[in-house]
């Protein structure tokens, strides 16, 4: 996906600090035009949710099921991908083709 448009937020442990590791990803966000993708892992379960934006305010949010949220990214990257060729080869890579 291009640069800028993903941001993962992460929980570092002492331990993750002290190794320099990254620590666990908590959260991501995906910004797709005017829509803001959200997968967030709270108490031993994800919660996805899509906000709808304007000129960089959230007008709106809802939660939506996982395979949903799924589904609305695959379809962005479907659509990315046949119009960037190195996007494109990203994918196939991802899918295993």
């Amino acid at each position: 996906l291009p640069e800028g448009m993903v941001e993962v937020d992460r929980q570092r442990s002492v331990g993750d600090r002290m190794a320099g590791r990254p620590g666990t990803a908590t959260a991501i966000r995906l910004h797709i035009g005017d829509r803001t993708l959200e997968l967030v892992a709270h108490r031993g379960r994800l919660l996805a949710t899509v906000a709808q934006d304007v000129r960089g305010v959230t007008i709106s949010k809802k939660e939506v099921p996982v395979a949903d949220w799924v589904q609305q990214l695959a379809v962005y990257i479907a659509a990315l991908a046949s119009e960037n060729s190195e996007a494109r080869e990203a994918l196939g890579r991802l899918l295993g083709n």
